[in-house]
């Protein structure tokens, strides 16, 4: 007579065995992600439980002639040292616009030329680049308070619009909320199987593009720059806010004549908004950036107007070439020389180093 196991038993090893399968999903997908480069072809990309992904530090990325060297910090550049007596850190936080997603080095990011540009004019200024792509202000944000608040930047200069204005409602309104970074622990962010999962989904049933801004999420979008001001204020920064360019055409046909780089993949992927929504919420949220600005009196330079919209400067819709980066460091440097921003926080450093002698 054949023996019977036990049902505790058995339940034990499906258990076992479902856990060994998992595993290998999880495992074999990993891999998968490895030799794309990540989540994205552009960045050395991993997964975080707080901020859905990270640069990996001290990784180095080649792809398609493109080359990134990440710290171990998880910038884009050369390591960070200790601060230098008399040298202002300038700290730049943003998306893949900031990031730099189509620039061939390092040395071509705007915050790279930046850093040269205010050298030139004589201000001894060290320009770190914090931008990642897909991050909104709250990534940035939580990213600041986990890592980069402890670098002790002078000046932190912030550029979102895009990844904000099209981020899903439900979980953008809700993270706008969490007041502390470990309020935003999200396990699951950190599986490649379920991220491969969600994309195979989105591939089988695409969602609709909306055909209006949630004016939730322009709320939430306000109440992130307020914390990104006030926060930063209190760990001694001066913080700058900007708008994020774009070259895009009042509509969407107008686009295409002009042959805006990367229109149809960049809009017909990444834009969850129709084309007339997307402008509207566009200058929604350059409203609320100057808004904010004047509320809380904190530097505001409109970025917007800097870039010609001649393809020559653009990768596409909103990520500049190296032509583009270098309008960009310009405007930058022009304006924070022209405000004294610079030499407000050069002033309040030197008082500060007095009175700690």
């Amino acid at each position: 007579m054949q023996r019977r196991i036990p049902l505790q038993r058995r339940l034990a090893y499906g258990l076992v065995v479902l856990t060994a399968a998992v595993a290998a999903a999880e495992l074999v997908c990993r891999v998968r992600e490895a030799r794309r480069g990540g989540e994205y072809r552009y960045a050395p990309l991993e997964p975080d439980p707080h901020r859905g992904s990270v640069l990996r530090p001290g990784a180095s990325f080649q792809h398609n002639g493109r080359v990134a060297h990440i710290n171990s910090l998880g910038m884009r550049g050369p390591e960070v040292g200790p601060r230098r007596p008399g040298v202002l850190r300038v700290l730049c936080v943003g998306g893949s616009s900031t990031y730099g997603l189509v620039i061939r080095d390092d040395d071509s990011t705007w915050p790279a030329q930046l850093g040269r540009e205010l050298r030139a004019r004589g201000i001894e200024a060290e320009v770190l680049n914090a931008g990642v792509p897909s991050w909104t202000l709250r990534s940035s944000q939580t990213n600041l308070e986990m890592r980069l608040y402890a670098l002790e930047p002078d000046v932190i200069v912030v550029c979102h619009t895009f990844n904000d204005l099209v981020a899903p409602a439900s979980n953008y309104v809700g993270d706008s909320f969490a007041e502390d970074a470990s309020e935003l622990w999200r396990p699951w962010r950190s599986s490649a199987l379920l991220r491969g999962i969600g994309r195979k989904l989105d591939r089988i049933s695409p969602e609709a593009k909306s055909d209006h801004v949630d004016p939730a999420l322009a709320e939430a979008f306000e109440r992130n720059l307020r914390r990104m001001v006030v926060r930063g204020r209190a760990n001694g920064a001066v913080v700058v806010l900007t708008t994020e360019p774009h070259c895009l055409r009042p509509t969407l046909e107008a686009s295409r004549i002009a042959k805006v780089p990367g229109l149809e993949p960049w809009y017909s992927f990444y834009c969850t908004l129709e084309y007339p929504p997307l402008l509207e919420g566009v200058e929604r949220f350059y409203a609320s950036t100057r808004s904010v600005a004047r509320a809380l009196d904190a530097p505001f330079i409109d970025l917007e107007p800097a870039i010609p919209d001649d393809p020559a400067f653009w990768g596409s819709p909103i990520h500049h070439t190296e032509a583009g980066e270098a309008v960009i460091a310009k405007h930058l440097a022009n304006a924070l020389v022209e405000r004294r921003v610079l030499a407000s926080v050069r002033r309040t450093r030197e008082v500060e180093v007095a009175a700690s002698d």
